[in-house]
């Protein structure tokens, strides 16, 4: 039996999906660049790096069965190999020369032979660059992996292939494009003449006269505005083919362009605009601000970016209210980086308060997002009634602006929020019975306020932080699983670690263990909530955990639990000794077609 065989035999049933999960500390922004908790980093803790590990002897298994006969054996061999590359996997170089030998002896499957090119291509082989131009003409599936690479290579017998293919008649094809486009990326002076027929002939497909329109914006970066003018059938080529000028012409004819009804030919007259002077795009600003297409509006609020004035705050505070979130996040940004300039600051703030009060749901979002950023505190109040919106957009950025501007008149109101909510999904379920509501969105929400009452030490909300702590609120066989979501749970403790700094009470201690050690059959608890234990014990000066707390800290184990790496923290804490940083954990690969045999 070959030992590839061999491998085969004890490879079954080992065919494992590595789930790599990624913890963040620093708050991650879920749909928006802005919202994060403070619990998450205070205190930080460092959790280690990854790296990727490969057993000893998966290529020389791979070379092997790329010898095979069975074409699912080559297939997944170079496909496995080019896996290994965009991983990690060090010393695959090795592989090139048999890769390369493969294609040259006319591997007859298709599949194959794509596989190859593809493994070839991940390798960055240029050795073996001639054997992939010969084979890219054997189908239009490898042309399409091969082209792009022999361009970023600029080899050169390639060019006189592509310019071959340019003379070939009607009809074109996706391989067609290819050449265009690679001809354009190694900047090659001789197509421009065939490139130009190409754009006015009568037989060549709207696809194929855009690609020509953008490499010879590329090829000739100056004297095509004749040529835009005569495309007065297809303005998206003539505002193409400008892409790159600069000329007096040329920005006349893309000012133009830019107001135009057609979505794509605005936007890319503007994107020009922008790089050559924003200035020169403001004429025409309000019709691009009403463009059909996201991204021209996008490019409208980055020329208003671009010119801070007083008059523009108005147009950018009715684009908080865009239909697409890339539209009114960029408009938020624009009005934040206004309010850096003093004197323009009051009218930001005027908008903030007029988008609240505003009856569309993005403008409030966006309102009380722009309100945390820039810590206006006057707008306090006003944000707690949105913490009732019925759009979960507005009430999760309303709590993150509520905690994130800290105005002490709005604890009583956010503590009786979180009581009713609280309430509430004792009585309805995660959700409160809110429609179009998830039980995700409801417990970042909470969570926000509750790391306000947290931060702020707010004690007579020592009573509801204590209450939302609980797995179970129900005894029983099963018990009742509270409706309370691990991050709000989370905040909890870590709100209550902050009203019991240097405070130690022994029962709550107890119960905080709890959530670190117990429930048994039941299985652990949220990680969450497990990695905020620690953090508490520590600041409650809870000694009489230490044991436990290094017990569960899994000492010299490389592991990636945040729990865990909490645990190293309380241990150093309350032993006042530093914790060094953690050494990174290899992550061993092992989904592969076929691993050693051990």
């Amino acid at each position: 039996m070959t030992r590839v065989m061999e491998a085969i035999m004890h490879s079954t049933g080992r065919l494992l999906c590595l789930v790599a999960m990624s913890v963040f500390w620093v708050g991650v922004a879920r749909g928006d660049d802005v919202i994060e908790s403070v619990m998450d980093r205070d205190p930080i803790i460092v959790l280690p790096k990854t790296e990727p590990s490969f057993a000893p002897g998966l290529l020389d298994l791979w070379l092997a069965a790329l010898e095979r006969p069975e074409v699912e054996m080559r297939t997944s061999a170079a496909t496995a190999i080019a896996a290994a590359q965009r991983r990690g996997m060090t010393g695959l170089t090795v592989a090139v020369e048999p890769l390369r030998k493969a294609l040259d002896k006319g591997e007859p499957h298709p599949n194959v032979r794509l596989a190859v090119a593809t493994a070839l291509v991940a390798l960055d082989a240029k050795v073996a660059a001639d054997s992939l131009l010969k084979a890219s003409e054997s189908s239009a599936e490898l042309r399409e992996v091969i082209y792009p690479a022999l361009a970023r290579w600029d080899h050169a017998p390639a060019r006189s292939v592509w310019m071959g293919r340019l003379d070939k008649p009607f009809p074109y094809s996706r391989s067609h494009i290819l050449a265009v486009r690679s001809l354009a990326v190694v900047r090659e002076a001789k197509a421009i003449p065939r490139l130009r027929e190409l754009l006015f002939a009568a037989d060549i497909t709207p696809p194929m006269r855009l690609e020509v329109a953008r490499s010879l914006s590329v090829l000739s970066p100056s004297g095509l505005e004749a040529d835009a003018r005569r495309c007065t059938a297809d303005l998206l080529v003539a505002a193409t083919l400008l892409r790159h000028h600069s000329g007096n012409d040329a920005v006349r004819l893309l000012q133009g362009f830019a107001t135009s009804d057609a979505t794509s030919v605005a936007g890319v007259a503007v994107a020009r605009l922008l790089e050559v002077d924003p200035k020169l795009g403001l004429p025409g600003v309000d019709s691009v601000l009403a463009n059909r297409d996201a991204e021209t509006r996008r490019l409208g609020v980055e020329v208003l970016f671009r010119l801070p004035a007083t008059e523009h705050v108005a147009k950018l505070g009715r684009m908080l209210a865009d239909a697409h979130p890339l539209v009114r996040n960029h408009a938020r940004r624009a009005l934040v980086g206004y309010a850096a300039t003093l004197p323009l600051r009051p009218a930001v703030e005027m908008q903030i308060a007029k988008s609240l009060d505003a009856l569309d749901w993005r403008g409030q979002e966006q309102a009380a997002l722009l309100a945390g950023q820039l810590k206006h505190r006057p707008v306090g109040e006003r944000l707690v009634v949105h913490l009732s919106s019925k759009r979960a957009e507005v009430f999760i950025a309303a709590a993150w602006a509520v905690r994130e501007l800290a105005v002490t008149e709005t604890l009583p109101a956010v503590h009786e929020h979180v009581k009713l909510r609280h309430k509430q999904m004792l009585a309805s379920g995660s959700t409160t019975g809110m429609e179009n509501v998830t039980a995700d969105q409801l417990d970042r929400h909470l969570s926000q306020l509750v790391q306000f009452l947290g931060q702020t030490k707010y004690k007579p909300a020592d009573a509801v932080l204590r209450a939302l702590v609980p797995r179970f609120v129900r005894a029983g066989r099963p018990p009742g699983f509270t409706p309370v979501g691990g991050e709000t749970r989370a905040a909890a403790i870590w709100a209550i670690s902050k009203h019991y700094t240097d405070r130690l009470d022994e029962p709550l201690a107890e119960e905080l263990l709890e959530r670190l050690t117990g429930d048994g059959a039941m299985g652990s608890d949220d990680e969450r909530v497990r990695r905020m234990v620690p953090i508490a014990l520590t600041r409650m000066k809870a000694a009489a955990t230490l044991t436990v707390l290094r017990q569960f800290s899994q000492e010299d184990k490389a592991t990636l639990e945040p729990s865990a790496h909490a645990c190293r923290w309380a241990v150093s804490q309350l032993n006042r000794k530093p914790l060094p940083l953690p050494d990174p954990v290899a992550v061993p690969q092992t989904d592969w077609f076929l691993v050693p045999y051990k």
